[in-house]
Order: structure tokens, then C-alpha cells, then sequence
């Protein structure tokens, strides 16, 4: 959505437009643009453009339709807020710890990803503590609660992701090719797919194009 944006804008910021070109006219004021991190890390004028989390960006306009006013950050700055949802136990670990250190009255959410359940909480102390602090742990599907102690399982909800309805088209005649693209740590099982493939029925029509590990 930026590039096509700015590629649009290119025209109209003259024959060679620099980057401060583009940060004045497009990105400084863009809602996609962690502006914070870009100025302390992107130079002056910035050459690189930071972008706030997708999952962010996203929980954002779940909450906005509720009727909720919502601020994405990349860290808690301390301003003051009614509850703070931390995506992420290690990353946001930092941020989980200050905001209980000045509001410890406040609940405090904190979204588990699959990095957090099948990796960090097994090793890392930060993660570890953020289960702890947290008044409620959120995860995306129920085996989740498998790989968190029991004695967290009463402040933890299940939230299923979901997606856009697609309407249904006609099957196509031949195979049907699914294409799985992804470089995929060990955690997230990377050649689940492949290894699914034989316990397909004989008649199958289903091919397995798998790219990256």
C-alpha cells in the first residue's frame, strides 16, 4: 500500500525526489510508519522506514470497531492508558515490565504467538516473567494451553483468528496445486506439509509445490 502510494507521489514531488521528499509528504504522517523508531534509527533525513507490526496494525482495527480508541507502539513510551495488550512475551518483554512497574492497578494483556508457546517460554527468563505479570494471556487456538503450566490456564482465553468469508468457485478439472512459500524456523514444524502429503487417500487430487525450509 505505501510503495503504490509512493510511487503515485513520485510524479508529483519533482524529477529526482530525496528522501526527505518522501518522508515530508508521505510517510512522516502515514498510521503504517513507526515514525518513532524511523527518526531514532532510519537517519536524518530517514532511508529506511520502519513499519509497525502487521499483528498490531491488525488488533488495532478489531479494537477500533469495537469502539475502542487504540495507539500502536513498537515499546510502551509511559503514556498513560486504561490497559496495555503486549503482542509477544519476549519481544515486548521490556514493555510488559515498565508498564506493570508504573501501573500495577492496570490489567495487562499479553498475546502469546507461536514463537512465544513452542520456544521462548521454555528458555527465556524475560518470557518466562511475562506469563507471570500478565492479569490475562491471550492465544490463538485451544492445543495452545498444552504448552503453558496449568496454573496459568485460568487468566488465559482462547481468541480464534479468523478471515475474510470467499466465496466458493467452481472446482477446477486436473489437479489442484497448493503452493506453500515460507522460510520457517524449527518451531513452527516446516516440513509438516510434505510430511502430510502421504497420508493423502490414493485418489487425491491435491499436488504440494513447497518452497523454502
Amino acid at each position: 500500500q505505501l510503495s503504490e502510494t509512493a510511487r503515485d507521489r513520485a510524479g508529483t514531488l519533482g524529477s529526482d525526489p530525496s528522501p526527505a521528499d518522501y518522508w515530508a509528504a508521505l510517510f512522516s504522517s502515514s498510521e503504517l510508519v513507526d515514525v518513532e523508531r524511523t527518526l531514532r534509527e532510519g537517519g536524518d533525513p530517514p532511508d529506511r522506514i520502519f513499519l509497525k507490526s502487521p499483528y498490531g496494525l491488525r488488533w488495532r482495527g478489531l479494537l477500533r470497531k469495537l469502539g475502542h480508541r487504540v495507539r500502536v507502539t513498537q515499546t510502551y513510551d509511559e503514556r498513560r492508558c486504561d490497559v496495555l495488550i503486549a503482542l509477544h512475551a519476549r519481544r515486548s518483554a521490556d514493555s510488559i515490565q515498565r508498564f506493570h512497574d508504573l501501573h500495577p492497578e492496570l490489567p495487562l494483556i499479553v498475546v502469546l504467538t507461536g514463537t512465544d508457546l513452542y520456544r521462548d517460554i521454555r528458555r527465556d527468563r524475560q518470557a518466562k516473567e511475562s506469563l507471570e505479570i500478565a492479569s490475562r494471556l491471550v492465544v490463538l487456538q485451544r492445543m495452545a494451553l498444552r504448552e503453558l503450566p496449568r496454573r496459568y490456564h485460568k487468566k488465559t482465553q482462547v481468541i480464534y483468528q479468523s478471515a475474510e468469508h470467499l466465496r466458493a468457485k467452481q472446482a477446477r478439472r486436473g489437479n489442484f496445486q497448493v503452493c506453500l512459500i515460507a522460510h520457517l524456523r524449527d518451531e513452527k514444524d516446516p516440513l509438516r506439509a510434505p510430511l502430510a502429503v502421504p497420508r493423502l487417500p490414493p485418489d487425491s487430487r491435491i499436488g504440494l509445490i513447497h518452497i523454502g525450509l
